[in-house]
């Protein structure tokens, strides 16, 4: 009886020291759990830091259905981070006890470098969307990463690419940045928004040789690509003229524009002119033994000088 009500004692007396005594030592926990904005790392008052940069987003996204309410750990992690990993990467060396070994078996990420490929880094007001991705290298092998965006340093997007419209830019230059937080690595590219036809007109004839005959004349078609020129339709002049023109009999250029069909850009910057000529033959324009002829290709007020080497019909054809 007495060892019964002794064993009962000894455990009445462990549950006193357990509730009663304070605790003299304890393991700290995985992470913070009162977040990333009680720490002081990231302060957030109402309309800079933190709030700054996400205005971007809903207030739900970080506060949750209480606009006021706290920001923990976790909610900052849900965006940014997959695991502790991440964030022990994220943070680096210098954050103490959460880059040690002592709450989490980590190896920091080093030599990382993100690269940003955009698929159009200029664009013009009337322009499509283009598609910026995001890749990231460690000591030269390519990683996974997780990717969060800002564009003129407000929160854009997350996620390994972003599409960027000539609506989310301004005139001028932009800055596009990227921070791979798994890595700790970030990159910057500049988009650049220009007035559509205030930039540098181009014209590129996708032609190489002219036929010609000696005594007939010829069809041709002529393929114009055009960027640059604002306004650009049915009723713009086009015109070819070549160094032989108004040499020959009647006054009559070596060729004659006949009529067009314009092709509108189709998700790209790009206007495509088809233009329908006649290419008189030598005896008309008096240029027999020529080996090419410089011609200059006039769009609206844009205009483009080519040399076109000139390939005569053989002579039971011309003939």
């Amino acid at each position: 009886m007495k060892n019964i009500f002794a064993g009962f004692l000894c455990v009445c007396l462990c549950i006193a020291v357990a509730v009663f005594i304070p605790k003299v030592g304890t393991s700290n926990p995985d992470n913070d759990p009162t977040g990333c904005l009680v720490s002081g790392c990231h302060p957030a008052p109402v309309g800079e830091g933190l709030h700054a940069t996400h205005s971007g987003f809903d207030c739900s996204v970080c506060h949750g259905d209480v606009v006021a309410g706290p920001v923990g750990l976790d909610d900052c992690r849900a965006c940014h981070v997959e695991d502790l990993c991440d964030l022990v990467n994220l943070h680096g060396a210098g954050a103490g006890c959460l880059a040690s070994e002592c709450h989490i078996d980590c190896e920091l990420a080093e030599g990382c470098t993100v690269t940003i490929a955009c698929e159009e880094t200029t664009l013009c007001t009337d322009d499509g969307c283009t598609t910026c991705t995001a890749t990231t290298e460690c000591d030269g092998e390519p990683v996974d990463g997780v990717y969060t965006w800002s564009l003129n340093m407000a929160a854009a997007n997350t996620g390994n690419s972003i599409e960027i419209c000539p609506d989310d830019l301004d005139l001028g230059s932009n800055e596009l940045m990227v921070t791979d937080t798994a890595n700790d690595a970030e990159a910057t590219e500049t988009l650049t928004l220009e007035e559509c036809g205030t930039g540098e007109c181009v014209i590129d004839v996708l032609r190489d040789s002219l036929p010609k005959s000696n005594w007939f004349a010829l069809p041709l078609v002529f393929r114009i690509e055009t960027i640059g020129i604002d306004p650009l339709n049915i009723l713009t002049p086009v015109t070819i003229e070549c160094n032989a023109d108004g040499g020959g009999l009647f006054g009559l250029s070596s060729v004659l524009q006949t009529g067009k069909v314009i092709q509108p850009p189709l998700g790209t910057n790009t206007t495509v002119i088809w233009q329908t000529v006649i290419v008189w033959p030598t005896w008309i324009t008096q240029s027999g033994g020529r080996e090419s002829e410089t011609c200059t290709v006039t769009v609206g007020e844009c205009a483009a000088t080519d040399t076109f080497e000139l390939s005569y019909l053989p002579f039971f054809l011309s003939n």
